[in-house]
């Protein structure tokens, strides 16, 4: 049995979700890490990058309840963070929050529109709520960025054998 086209899309952007924590944010000795990360927040509790750190940690462990607060608090006290928001952007994507998503993203393009990364995730926050236009204007900034982005590229695909209209 073959699969669908909309069983295809959907893994294709559950697998290029998946990849951005499994490639960027891999956190290779969550030891090392957890104790870097628990020094910074012993020396100042509000730290920015100890929270970030330790949410990292705590995502790998599959604590995703405690990372998210994690990544609130380096929010909180860095309100420009734009990896903290795009790693969070991501984590509710993967959780299927599409609302937290569109938010995260949104602030992450916001405090970088260069970040090819954000805007194609904010595409895919876009597709899959049905706003094929706005999906289509970041899958083409994402490219304009980076020619080679090929997540936006197999969207933009996908979207135009659609006709236009939401991927089945």
């Amino acid at each position: 049995a073959g699969a669908t086209p909309a069983d295809v899309a959907a893994r294709v952007r559950d697998a290029a979700d998946r990849a951005v924590l499994s490639r960027e944010y891999a956190v290779k000795n969550d030891r090392v890490h957890d104790e870097r990360s628990q020094f910074l927040l012993k020396k100042n509790p509000r730290d920015p990058k100890g929270h970030f750190t330790r949410a990292l940690i705590l995502l790998n462990q599959k604590k995703t309840a405690e990372a998210l607060k994690h990544f609130q608090l380096a929010l909180e006290a860095k309100p420009d963070y734009q990896e903290a928001y795009f790693t969070l952007g991501v984590v509710h994507l993967l959780n299927r929050n599409l609302s937290g998503a569109e938010e995260a993203f949104k602030n992450a393009v916001r405090l970088d529109p260069e970040d090819y990364r954000a805007q194609g995730s904010l595409g895919n926050v876009y597709l899959r709520r049905g706003r094929i236009s706005d999906a289509i204007v970041q899958f083409e900034t994402a490219l304009r960025l980076n020619p080679n982005d090929s997540t936006a590229r197999e969207n933009l695909e996908m979207i135009r054998r659609a006709g236009g209209k939401q991927p089945k």
